[in-house]
């Protein structure tokens, strides 16, 4: 067995639907779930998309970054980072 690094929580499988954001039954970083979560509320109060956070109609962007090969084509630039090992 390892030694675990920081805290971590375990999210029981039967309280799953309640944390759509969250892995039930895997361990993971306290403060990795509770980004997840509050960004999960975020998003669920105003009505913000998780796949596009900076909606394109209210910003503008410049400048470019290479797409890793191994993604499939279509996803946006945040289902690009969630989508990285």
């Amino acid at each position: 067995m390892s030694p675990v690094a920081g805290r971590q929580a375990w999210l029981w499988p039967e309280f799953g639907r309640f944390y759509p954001p969250l892995d039930a039954g895997k361990w993971e970083s306290v403060g990795v779930m509770a980004d997840k979560v509050t960004a999960w509320l975020l998003w669920q109060a105003l009505g913000i998309s998780p796949d596009r956070v900076l909606r394109p109609e209210h910003f503008e962007f410049r400048g470019a970054s290479p797409r890793p090969a191994s993604l499939p084509a279509g996803h946006t630039r945040r289902g690009d980072t969630l989508a990285l090992p």
